[in-house]
């Protein structure tokens, strides 16, 4: 059975100092609620639970935190909190707790990013796919999310034309072959089909010539 003999603060850590284990830490939130005190002992079984619990608060503070910066999916807080060392476990109890108060929703998230994605970014339905897998959303959500945003072919080429106008701002000179092959790249790069990036450009070489 350990005893504790030392008790330190610095800032919202505390050290623990015990006669047998040495030195451990918590955060001021979990040493408040156990009510420590100098000279109280404490077991291994304890102790255990004083250092899970003390890596369920700090896992809990790093999503957090990473979320106050911007929205995330599941798999991006899950991979963050693993480069950050945190045990398997820990992070599925995290992320559950985060899913439980809707902090964490892979279908809203992924509503968020490709409305971002549309209006920001201007991409297109296979550049949104690639940057949604990339998140890890699963793809019965992207599916879901192409559905609302490019159920109608026009809405495509709507966003395809504003995304080519975006380019062409630059003071692109189409009758230049070279020029032509980079707008078709770059509409491609983008995410949309080749037919509906051909469909435009020989409309938009038509109106050129007229």
């Amino acid at each position: 059975m350990n005893e504790i003999i030392r008790i330190g603060f610095r800032g919202n850590r505390v050290n623990i100092s015990l006669s047998q284990s040495g030195l451990i830490q918590t955060t001021k939130e979990i040493f408040l609620r156990l009510g420590l005190n100098v000279g109280d002992k404490i077991s291994d079984e304890e102790i255990l639970s004083l250092k899970y619990f003390t890596l369920l608060s700090n896992a809990k503070h790093a999503a957090n935190r990473l979320l106050a910066i911007r929205d995330h999916s599941v798999y991006e807080i899950r991979r963050k909190l693993l480069q950050k060392k945190f045990p398997s476990k820990i992070i599925d109890e995290v992320i559950k707790s985060l899913f439980d108060i809707n902090l964490l929703n892979d279908e809203l998230f992924a509503e968020k990013f490709t409305e971002e994605l549309i209006s920001r970014k201007k991409f297109g339905p296979s550049r949104i796919r690639i940057e949604l897998s990339k998140r890890g959303i699963a793809n019965e959500i992207i599916d879901q999310m192409l559905d609302k945003y490019f159920a109608k072919k026009n809405d495509t080429k709507i966003l395809l034309r504003n995304t080519a106008e975006k380019y062409l701002k630059k003071g692109k000179d189409l009758s230049n072959k070279n020029e032509l092959v980079k707008l078709y790249n770059y509409l491609s790069r983008s995410g949309f089909d080749y037919s509906l990036i051909r469909e435009y450009v020989n409309e938009l070489m038509k109106s050129d010539n007229s």
